[in-house]
């Protein structure tokens, strides 16, 4: 079983300061130590993470019924470095106390993780009220696990509450700036000055020089660009279906979602997530879809989220399953939890994830003439208007383009967890 925990409370003015051996005993962790937490679990899954305090945030999707008897109904005095551990660890279990109560938050689950996370705080030993502090576990580790165990999602889980800005990487320090040519540093990055700082990445792709979506590419368009994170972007869609028709990629250049490493492709579809909450809030259903096939230009992978309305989401099966027809398409159903690398391989593919989160994949043969636009002239006829099925036929002025960008960047602004990260930054960085 593999146990991670962390100690202490937090305080902002110890956290940003090295400890003084003088002073003995120090009830409050810095950032080194969150650090050690981090780097001890690497990359493996963390069956058990133990810690004093509350996550900050934790009552994120749940209902009113749902939240613990607590006199701070907003949980500010709860730890936003705890926050940021459990969204990057991702434990099964988060046991935690000090609030001297006993709660079991309903499951919560990651975009990109299979398993869910349960977070269970646990009373004062031996406590007047007798309430809880003893929890008997039997727990297999989920290395030892199969695949399908691991995936189970109890009827009641959530959206992780941690998924707007907790990303674990909000509290580090000196990293590099974006600032620097064909890197965007007018756009709206959060932290500008800890998006790197989580490895080194290697020389600009060569190819990145004509792609038209490469972030140093000379050839993109900033004008587009809504937020930047510290694997991935999203942008306004050139020539867009609809006026929020968003695309989110990848920084560097990779062919599909399939192909990226584990970082990225949760971070893209933490952008998803954040992207579904947006529109869930005007009413909206999303639709995600990508296209990995070979074509005459440069292929950068990429995420095509567009979304419809609620009187129109239940039409979108139906028509992709249609009109997949008509073109000898076969669609096939894919587990939410299995990544789409385990499904595809090294195959061609069209995938889809639908308004009610259902995912279906096309494997597209190397003697297929696959349609260029196939995704979005579905959607078009859904919609109604099928003269839009061609992004060029939809292209508008840049200062057109200009205004749409502005609008969502204010619209999805309560959204972004990039955004929402740099107001923890500063938190942590204020002095005093």
């Amino acid at each position: 079983v593999r146990i991670a925990f962390l100690s202490g409370q937090f305080d902002l003015q110890a956290y940003n300061h090295p400890y003084d051996a003088t002073r003995g005993y120090v009830a409050h962790y810095n950032q080194s130590d969150v650090d050690d937490v981090k780097r001890e679990a690497g990359d493996e899954n963390v069956d058990l993470l133990l810690t004093n305090e509350w996550p900050r945030g934790f009552h994120g999707n749940l209902r009113d019924d749902q939240l613990p008897g607590l006199q701070d109904p907003t949980c500010r005095g709860h730890s936003p470095i705890v926050a940021s551990l459990v969204a990057a660890l991702r434990p099964r279990y988060h046991f935690c106390g000090r609030e001297g109560i006993y709660y079991e938050r309903a499951p919560f689950r990651t975009p990109g993780v299979s398993h869910v996370t349960r977070m269970i705080a646990l009373a004062d030993v031996g406590n007047a009220e007798k309430r809880k502090w003893l929890y008997a576990l039997n727990i297999q580790p989920m290395a030892l696990m199969t695949p399908s165990d691991v995936a189970q999602v109890p009827p009641n889980t959530t959206d992780s509450p941690f998924t707007l800005g907790y990303t674990g990487e909000a509290f580090k320090r000196n990293g590099s700036n974006l600032d620097g040519p064909g890197l965007l540093g007018d756009a709206p990055v959060g932290d500008g000055s800890s998006k790197r700082s989580r490895r080194e990445r290697p020389p600009p792709d060569p190819r990145s020089q004509h792609c038209w979506f490469c972030l140093a590419s000379p050839q993109i368009e900033k004008h587009l660009i809504v937020s930047i994170g510290q694997e991935s972007y999203v942008a306004l869609a050139k020539g867009p279906l609809v006026e929020d028709h968003v695309l989110v990629l990848p920084i560097e250049h990779h062919a599909s979602t399939a192909s990226l490493n584990r970082e990225a492709h949760e971070e893209i579809w933490r952008y998803v997530d954040c992207l579904r909450r947006h529109f869930d809030k005007e009413k909206k259903g999303t639709v995600v879809f990508e296209r990995c096939a070979h074509t005459k230009g440069m292929l950068h992978g990429h995420l095509q989220v567009i979304p419809v309305p609620e009187s129109k989401a239940e039409d979108v099966a139906k028509a992709f399953m249609e009109e997949g027809r008509r073109q000898n398409m076969r669609f096939e159903e894919v587990p939410s939890h299995q990544p789409l690398a385990e499904v595809v391989g090294r195959d061609q593919y069209f995938f889809v994830e639908l308004p009610n989160r259902t995912r279906i994949i096309h494997r597209i043969q190397r003697e297929e003439r696959h349609r260029i636009q196939f995704g979005r002239e579905v959607l078009a006829s859904v919609l109604g208007m099928p003269e839009r099925g061609d992004w060029k036929a939809c292209q508008v002025t840049q200062s057109t383009e200009e205004h749409m960008t502005t609008k969502f960047k204010a619209a999805f602004k309560a959204f972004d967890w990039t955004l929402h990260q740099y107001l923890l930054h500063t938190l942590l960085s204020s002095p005093g």
